[in-house]
């Protein structure tokens, strides 16, 4: 017998068996004494065949009803496959490709930093230009200010030799500083406002103002140390150098 007939008979069997108990329960029959009956022969053939045939088409619907399920559950079996391991399986979503950034966006990226990149380069370097530029000019004042009150005081040499000193000191404090020296007609407040007067313009810190006169003048200084040359490069007195304030913003002389 095939596992098909094994399952029509169940169905069958099984049917049959619902029918009689639903009519037992609602007492549509006395199942007992209708076995009795049916067995000891208490009815006649019609009256059997009366009794079953409602029975026996219940049985035949749900055996039919039963059959369109069992094919409809094989037919879902064939055309949707079982994983038995799904709920082990680790299924990996690949990202959203309008998330993922595009080539496109790291190359603008990149080249909008490229970009601001050399802007802050471009304005670094036009800075240090305008600071080197605005340096020479100083210098070129200083120039022409120690070359305008020095003649009458000084050898044309030692003048000469005083400017490379402002020059070496304004790129270097521990540079060596030549040694130069005056006519004798100007005093040691006329040094000290020469000193205030050229360090204002580089902006030179007292001390080293101090310093770069004293090394430049060791003859006629040699009787001042550092601290008191500092504290009295601004002293009032008669003098021939006097202190020469810069406007604001300003670096020209005005003598």
């Amino acid at each position: 017998m095939t596992n098909k007939i094994k399952e029509i008979c169940l169905i069958f069997w099984g049917s049959l068996a619902i029918c009689l108990y639903i009519a037992d329960s609602f007492e549509w029959i006395d199942l007992c004494q209708l076995f009795q009956q049916v067995f000891h022969y208490g009815y006649t053939y019609d009256e059997i065949t009366r009794m079953a045939f409602p029975f026996l088409f219940t049985a035949l619907a749900l055996f039919g009803i039963a059959q369109i399920i069992l094919v409809s559950f094989q037919m879902g079996q064939t055309t949707i496959p079982t994983f038995p391991d799904a709920e082990r399986t680790e299924i990996k979503l690949l990202p959203s490709l309008a998330a993922a950034p595009s080539r496109d966006n790291y190359i603008c990226a990149d080249i909008e930093t490229a970009t601001i990149n050399d802007k802050f380069q471009h304005i670094r370097e036009r800075h240090l230009h305008e600071q080197s530029v605005l340096q020479q000019q100083v210098l070129e004042a200083v120039q022409d200010y120690i070359f305008r009150i020095l003649p009458p005081f000084m050898k044309n040499e030692d003048i000469e030799s005083l400017y490379k000193n402002v020059e070496l000191w304004q790129f270097s404090q521990e540079a060596t500083l030549q040694p130069v020296a005056t006519n004798g007609k100007l005093s040691t407040l006329d040094l000290r406002h020469l000193a205030w007067n050229i360090g204002e313009r580089l902006k030179w810190a007292g001390e080293l103002r101090a310093l770069f006169i004293k090394q430049s003048f060791p003859n006629e200084l040699r009787d001042s140390d550092i601290s008191s040359i500092r504290r009295n490069l601004r002293q009032q007195g008669d003098c021939v150098i006097t202190i020469d304030i810069p406007d604001k913003h300003d670096f020209q002389f005005h003598e």
